[in-house]
């Protein structure tokens, strides 16, 4: 309904008020009152439509079901001042329809067109961000808008829901100027969105509906925690949702393994969100022969029969605290690191041991931070001294020493020679105020004096390798990117590239990981990556899932060619194979020889 003049210049000046001062508005509806508070905590900036642009997606699902009913729609369009604009889940403009030339040319220069984002934190208050914020249908009209160039029009706009998974597709916004606007706004989006809802539905292939209807006779029969799971779609009950917070769709297809499951049902453990596990019964769904997709029923009871030895409320708290400092995992492996770091005695030196890249140092500072925090911390490389020369480097330890508390890390202890690792011994055990001490070493090597290996390997942490917890590497990707790429439009996995990385060996272990992403975000990404970023990596990796004696063949070449410094002639020897069998095996197993001696 068209706004009066009255009412138009009273939501106005409650608008330049809120500006001005910041004073709540209580001229304005309740859910625009949030939205401009949201708007503000975001720093939009009211005077600037210059949204963030991208490029879109012509051949997505959501464009592919929405452009016959839009099209036929905008049939009727010519001659009036309506404009249909269709926005993907990200709040980016995937498409638009005008009827009038002069009300299209406004709309450009407004940042209305295809590819802009008007998400609220870019955009402020508008018929598309507002939408996503509060998932339900929303008016915004006139000066509503936070951004002044949008204070000409008002926009209607619904949220698209996929009606199989209920997962949201995007936003339609029906936009006129605000003259223009009247009662019949909102029953017209809304009936457009259902059409483009009965679409989608109608694109649905037999197996997903096949996935549907076992999932729904299913719920009928259980109250436990019920999810389905294909590659395009996730489902749930309402009381899988506590289990799903934060778990990625590939991380579940991983654990459940589709096709093992072409023989019935299979019971196993499976990480759900924070660091919880529970005994799940994994159930194929059949579309004829072929494997469409499966159930996964938590049984909620048998994780309370906790066994002998599982980690319990400490390794959660443990890690949560692990995952703050950027060292995320749920998998039973990272499990037991946190519940190894859990019962750790900061009065007791603490060996941190583990291939390189995995974390090691990541995970001295943060021992540091937890058990330390108001001392100081120094790092001191075993392989200074043979820069700085024994006295500096012991003169370096004395000062690191004390007085006062204070945390020492001592890495590449093995390169410390016999002169100065007896006289590190002697420091630290004459000290008055004896320091954290903390040394970190790749396994199998051993500090040159026997003294002070016994003295660092009283308590042990071993990290492990990235290619052993494979279930972690969403939650890691994720804390690299939002480390890297802070933003509001940062890029995202999709579950194909996800599974991708799952099944990547990862010789380099997260220092790999992280490069990789280092380098597809750079340049401001901000659109999703996708198996096609990561085809050199696919081209290396294994074609199945390697066994047990597989996997130590491989660790051992790792191995090897990180003692030759990639040497393949010497590691060859020291196999005991032949260079060209060594070659062969490379290939193989996926192994670049010059990331493993990062």
């Amino acid at each position: 309904m068209a706004m009066s003049d009255e009412r138009s210049a009273s939501v106005r000046q409650a608008w330049e008020g809120f500006l001005e001062s910041g004073r709540e508005p209580s001229d304005v509806r309740p859910n625009i009152a949030a939205s401009w508070r949201r708007s503000q905590l975001s720093r939009v900036a009211p005077d600037d439509a210059d949204f963030p642009w991208l490029p879109t997606d012509a051949k997505s699902r959501l464009v592919s079901a929405a452009e016959p009913v839009l099209n036929r729609f905008a049939m009727s369009l010519p001659g009036t001042n309506v404009c249909i604009v269709l926005a993907d889940r990200r709040a980016r403009i995937v498409g638009r329809w005008v009827g009038d030339p002069s009300l299209e040319r406004h709309l450009t220069a407004s940042s209305i067109d295809r590819g802009f984002v008007l998400d609220e934190e870019v955009a402020g208050t508008n018929g598309i961000g507002t939408v996503l914020e509060e998932m339900q249908p929303v008016e915004v009209a006139g000066s509503e808008h936070y951004v002044a160039a949008l204070h000409q029009l008002t926009c209607v706009g619904v949220p698209i829901r996929h009606p199989l998974s209920g997962r949201l597709e995007g936003v339609l916004d029906l936009a006129c100027p605000t003259t223009d606007a009247n009662s019949l706004l909102l029953p017209t989006v809304i009936d457009l969105g259902a059409q483009i809802e009965r679409e989608l539905f109608e694109r649905v292939s037999d197996s997903e509906r096949s996935v549907l209807r076992a999932f729904l006779a299913r719920n009928r029969e259980t109250t436990r925690p019920l999810i389905a799971l294909t590659d395009q779609f996730m489902m749930a009950n309402a009381s899988a949702a506590p289990w799903l917070d934060g778990v990625d769709q590939a991380v579940l297809l991983e654990q459940g393994d589709m096709t093992s499951l072409s023989s019935g049902e299979v019971v196993r453990e499976m990480s759900f969100s924070k660091g919880r596990t529970a005994v799940a019964r994994c159930r194929p769904v059949l579309a004829g022969l072929k494997v469409a997709g499966l159930l996964i029923e938590i049984d909620a009871g048998a994780t309370t029969r906790r066994r002998s030895g599982q980690p319990g409320r400490n390794t959660t708290a443990s890690c949560a605290g692990l995952a703050a400092a950027g060292l995320a995992g749920t998998s039973d492996a990272w499990r037991r690191v946190a519940q190894r770091c859990a019962r750790l005695d900061p009065r007791t030196p603490i060996r941190i041991e583990g291939e390189p890249g995995t974390g090691k140092m990541a995970l001295a500072r943060h021992l540091h931070h937890s058990m330390r925090p108001e001392s100081t911390c120094t790092v001191l490389p075993g392989t200074m001294e043979g820069v700085l020369g024994t006295g500096d480097w012991l003169r370096r330890a004395l000062a690191a020493v004390g007085p006062g508390p204070s945390t020492i890390v001592l890495a590449h202890i093995d390169r410390l020679g016999e002169p100065a690792s007896a006289a590190l011994c002697d420091l630290l055990d004459l000290a008055e105020d004896p320091p954290l001490v903390i040394s970190t070493a790749i396994p199998g090597d051993r500090p040159v004096h026997r003294a002070l290996e016994d003295r660092l390997r009283t308590q042990v942490v071993t990290l492990p390798p990235l290619r052993g917890r494979p279930e972690d590497i969403a939650g890691i990707a994720d804390a690299l990117i939002r480390r890297h790429a802070p933003g509001p439009l940062r890029p995202r996995l999709t579950p194909n590239a996800l599974r991708l990385l799952m099944r990547h060996p990862w010789p380099g272990n997260v220092r790999e990981l992280d490069a990789l992403l280092i380098r597809l975000l750079g340049e401001g990404r901000t659109h999703d990556i996708t198996p096609m970023d990561l085809a050199d990596l696919g081209s290396a990796m294994p074609r199945r899932n390697l066994g047990s004696l597989e996997l130590l063949e491989r660790d051992a070449i790792i191995h090897a060619l990180r003692d030759a410094d990639a040497n393949k002639t010497r590691a060859a020897l020291v196999l005991g194979m032949s260079r060209s069998s060594l070659y062969r095996k490379i290939r193989h197993y996926g192994i670049d020889p010059e990331r493993v001696v990062l």
